[in-house]
C-alpha cells in the first residue's frame, strides 16, 4: 500500500520504495525479537536443567550405616543392610578386585559426583576405579558386598579369599572361616 500526503508544506510524502523499506525493517525487527525471546527461553530451560543436574550430583547419597552383628560387633552395612567387606590386597583408594573377583564381590559404588554418607559412620570417601565407577571407601579402604550373603546382616564372606567384614573403627574381624583361593574364589 502506498500512502500519499498533501502537497502542503511540511507534510511527508511516502513513496512506494520508502514504504517497502519500512515494512522490511519492521519485519526484521519482529523476527529478531522473536528469535531473541526463543533463545532466552531456551537458555533459561538449559540453565534450570543444568542447575538441577548439578544439585543431583552434589547431593549426598546414603550408602553405609553401622549395625551390630554377632559375633563381629559393630560392622558396616550398605543401605539395604547387607554386610560390607574390605579386601586385603587393596591399598588406600585403589582396588585390586577386578573381573571375576567383582562378579563375586561387587564394589559398593555411587553415582559420579554423589557424596557417600553414612548413618553412624564417618571417614567415608570414594575414588574412581579403573573401570570408571566411583567406589565407596571407609578410611581409604574400598568396600564390597558379597554375592553369597543371602539376607541383611548375614556375614558369610568373612575370611573368604582375603576379604574381611568391615568393622566400625577399622578393627579387622577375626576370620570365622578360611577358604583358600583354590576354593573357588581364586582372583
Amino acid at each position: 500500500m502506498m500512502v500519499r500526503a498533501h502537497s502542503g508544506a511540511g507534510a511527508p510524502v511516502t513513496t512506494e520504495s520508502t514504504y517497502r523499506r519500512q515494512v522490511a525493517t519492521r519485519t526484521r525487527l519482529l523476527v529478531t525479537v522473536a528469535l531473541l525471546s526463543t533463545l532466552a527461553w531456551a537458555g533459561l530451560a538449559v540453565t534450570r536443567a543444568s542447575a538441577s543436574a548439578a544439585a543431583k550430583k552434589s547431593r549426598p547419597e546414603l550408602v553405609v550405616r553401622s549395625e551390630v552383628v554377632k559375633p563381629f560387633g559393630r560392622v558396616l552395612v550398605d543401605a539395604k543392610g547387607y554386610a560390607l567387606y574390605t579386601y586385603a590386597s587393596d591399598s588406600k583408594n585403589h582396588s585390586n578386585c577386578v573381573a571375576s573377583c567383582l562378579s563375586v564381590w561387587p564394589a559398593l559404588v555411587v553415582a559420579k559426583g554423589a557424596r557417600p554418607i553414612g548413618r553412624g559412620v564417618g571417614r567415608l570417601g570414594d575414588f574412581r576405579r579403573s573401570d570408571g565407577a566411583w567406589q565407596v571407601t571407609y578410611a581409604g579402604r574400598p568396600l564390597y558386598t558379597f554375592t553369597s550373603d543371602a539376607r541383611p546382616n548375614e556375614v558369610s564372606g568373612n575370611g573368604v579369599g582375603g576379604f574381611r567384614v568391615a568393622r566400625v573403627g577399622g578393627a579387622k574381624a577375626a576370620p570365622t572361616k578360611t577358604v583358600a583361593p583354590s576354593g573357588g574364589y581364586g582372583y
